[in-house]
């Protein structure tokens, strides 16, 4: 299996020990991919700085990206995933991500999620 270089932006540190970013993270180190982890809750009034300076990486994981702003998105030069891990019925702070067009994946948090992106386009 190849392994890869994620930059992974999530609640890491916010989470730390319990959430499923930090569950996730251990699976991908587990299975041998390098892991570059940044808190963009933690690293908020600095994001850009973080996404110009970050190591290079094979690919870009964002993990619930609640208000998270699409201009930062797109410095990411390679391959873009996005996981909506959030209920999509109650929160709508992940809309503009998955409309952007700016991902390779998304993946959502149920079936329910799926078909309720599909409603609203």
């Amino acid at each position: 299996m190849q392994r890869s270089r994620i930059f992974y932006v999530s609640l890491i540190e916010t989470n730390t020990g319990w959430g499923a970013e930090y569950f996730l993270n251990h699976a991908l180190v587990s299975q041998g991919h390098t892991t570059i982890c940044l808190d963009y809750k933690r690293h908020w009034d600095r994001l850009e700085w973080c996404f110009r300076n970050a190591p290079p990486s094979d690919v870009l994981f964002l993990q619930r990206g609640e208000n998270f702003p699409v201009d930062v998105v797109r410095l990411h030069p390679g391959p873009r995933v996005f996981w909506a891990s959030e209920l999509l019925s109650r929160r709508s702070d992940q809309d503009e991500l998955i409309r952007s067009g700016l991902f390779d994946h998304v993946f959502f948090h149920s079936r329910a999620c799926v078909e309720t992106a599909e409603r609203k386009g």
